[in-house]
């Protein structure tokens, strides 16, 4: 009877802790397995129901959909009990009922047909892992939901039903007159989050909107004064900004340099934020640019060799060139710059300026002309020459300015563009330079206090070439900080980052000069070839003592698992034998 009593005790104790106690212990770095702080929070603040229909294959035939399958339906339970009710969790088979596969075609979601080898046949199966959500009487469809991106992907999607109004975006890319395509790419990266207004014909005299949140100001060019002075006046008022801006456009197809007019100088440079027009040349962290016979860089081919050569005027920033104070800065993983210019000029007197990008050590600022050539000897003789002469040091790229900003219009606004007037004037060669004639109009400064951004570069996020997924992640998370979305930057990133494998050949060679534009090539080839074997017998020791460390590790703890059990075993009958003599 007892044994039977304790049977009934541990069933029914097994039922409740899976329905009411969540045990669920994440020891992983990231943590990306148990809810989030604000996943919790914004499941708290629901005031009605939030209806999630789960679109699921029901007998998934394959082993890798099955277990993505579990972790999906795992993270929704999860949800669902943090909700306490506020959450109503249904799962429906496309694949076993037709009711439900008109139901998700008709929201969009389609199946993906995943196929994989069980036994020995090749098996295919349509997959189904949507989701619809409803809260109020809108909704938002997950086409297809993935365990690793699951939490971010749903809670933005709750975030979108739940927010009060849709966030304003201001942008303005080129003369501000609509040009700018290469940046198409990117504002559809924001559509989903927010409205994107293309801010347009502000030289005409018209302010940015008072329900702009966030302005982005992406590769712009021959601004007149009258745009920057609506620019500045925003600031005025405690609109948020941020600038992508480029002052030498480098054209590797046509060998061609130009030199871009943004119309901003004169601010940017007041606020200490001005990039300048030499391009860091970084020789200890760049991007190769494969010369071959065709390369494809911004949409544009480009002729050359076969090889891939480090390339110093696309710097890579890694984690250690990141500010780690900053929420974004702080959790991606690096950035791509393609020919950037360098933010090291302080700040005014009232403003506070924080570095968000750093180039490396070995740096230096080299004349936009040297740019396009990309033979690896004229290369490297010029990496031997910047360092024989010194000087290279670590160099901002991107930064932060926060406070009062001092207008550039302090002593009067700019009258706006008459199309017609210069037009005349061009055309008879007479007339006042842009931006002369001024209005009697009040100007504000240091008026509100504020944020803004200024990143040394915009091909970074131009065109598919230069938006790579980091650049991507970092644009996104500085967009959602200054327009302060904290829950969405929050879920952002919230995502999981790549492990790099450590290439313990690569730091041998890079530890004995092999790597880098200085080495490639050059030298006694004897020598060279002695030090590359040196490198593969350091690497080879490494990895050997690598793989013992990790087998003897794991052997320890096999052994210490095994003596726990061993000891409890033992403990266990002599604690009986004692309550029985007792």
């Amino acid at each position: 009877m007892t044994a039977f009593l304790l049977a009934v005790a541990l069933v029914l104790g097994n039922r409740l802790a899976r329905e009411h106690v969540d045990l669920c212990l994440d020891l992983s770095e990231e943590r990306l397995s148990e809810p989030s702080p604000v996943a919790r929070k914004m499941l708290a603040e629901l005031a009605d129901p939030l209806q999630v229909r789960a679109f699921f294959t029901g007998k998934p035939r394959l082993g890798v959909v099955q277990i993505a399958k579990r972790r999906l339906v795992e993270a929704l339970e999860g949800l669902a009990r943090i909700g306490a009710g506020r959450v109503e969790l249904e799962f429906l088979d496309p694949n076993g009922s037709s009711e439900a596969r008109e139901e998700a075609r008709a929201l969009g979601i389609a199946p993906v047909p995943v196929q994989g080898v069980q036994g020995t046949s090749e098996v295919s199966q349509e997959t189904w892992f949507g989701l619809a959500l409803r809260y109020r009487g809108r909704e938002e469809v997950l086409s297809f939901v993935l365990p690793q991106t699951f939490e971010s992907s749903v809670l933005a999607a709750l975030w979108r039903l739940t927010r009060e109004a849709e966030p304003t975006l201001g942008f303005l890319s080129g003369r501000g007159d609509g040009s700018g395509d290469e940046f198409l790419g990117i504002r559809k990266e924001l559509e989903p989050d927010y409205r994107v207004r293309e801010v347009l014909d502000l030289a005409l005299g018209g302010p940015i909107p008072d329900d702009v949140a966030l302005l982005i100001v992406a590769g712009p060019r021959e601004l007149h004064p009258r745009a920057v002075f609506a620019i500045d006046q925003f600031l005025q008022r405690g609109g948020r900004a941020l600038f992508l801006i480029d002052r030498v456009r480098v054209d590797l197809v046509r060998q061609e340099i130009e030199r871009i007019d943004t119309g901003l100088e004169g601010a940017l440079e007041g606020w200490g934020v001005l990039p300048g027009e030499p391009l860091v040349f970084d020789l200890e962290r760049s991007n190769r640019i494969t010369t071959h016979e065709t390369i494809q860089v911004g949409g544009e081919t480009i002729t050359g060799g076969e090889a891939r050569i480090p390339y110093p005027f696309w710097p890579n920033v890694g984690a250690d060139g990141m500010d780690a104070s900053n929420p974004v800065t702080a959790r991606v993983e690096g950035a791509d710059l393609f020919w950037a210019g360098s933010l090291d000029s302080p700040a005014p007197e009232g403003l506070e300026k924080v570095e968000l990008l750093r180039s490396s050590s070995a740096t230096w600022l080299v004349e936009a002309e040297g740019a396009t050539d990309l033979d690896p000897r004229s290369m490297r003789a010029r990496a031997t020459a910047l360092q024989a002469g010194g000087g290279g040091k670590s160099r901002a790229l991107a930064g932060v300015v926060s406070g009062r900003f001092p207008s550039p219009f302090e002593s009067g606004a700019p009258a706006p563009l008459d199309p017609i007037q210069e037009a005349i004037d061009r055309s008879r060669g007479t007339g006042a330079p842009r931006g002369s004639v001024g209005t009697e109009e009040a100007v504000l400064s240091r008026a509100a206090s504020t944020q803004i951004v200024v990143v040394g570069d915009a091909d970074w996020v131009a065109n598919e070439k230069f938006l790579t997924p980091r650049n991507r992640e970092l644009f996104l998370g500085l967009v959602d900080w200054l327009a302060l979305e904290d829950d969405l930057l929050a879920l952002r990133t919230r995502m999981p980052k790549t492990r790099a494998i450590q290439d313990f050949l690569e730091q041998e060679r890079r530890a004995l000069g092999l790597l880098g534009p200085r080495a490639e090539g050059a030298g006694d080839t004897n020598a060279i070839a002695r030090l590359e074997e040196t490198a593969e017998a350091r690497a080879a020791t490494r990895r050997w003592r690598s793989m013992a460390l990790a087998f003897a590790g794991s052997l320890l703890g096999a052994l210490g698992l095994a003596l726990g059990l061993r000891l409890a075993l033992l403990r266990g009958p002599r604690a009986l034998r004692g309550r029985g003599s007792a």
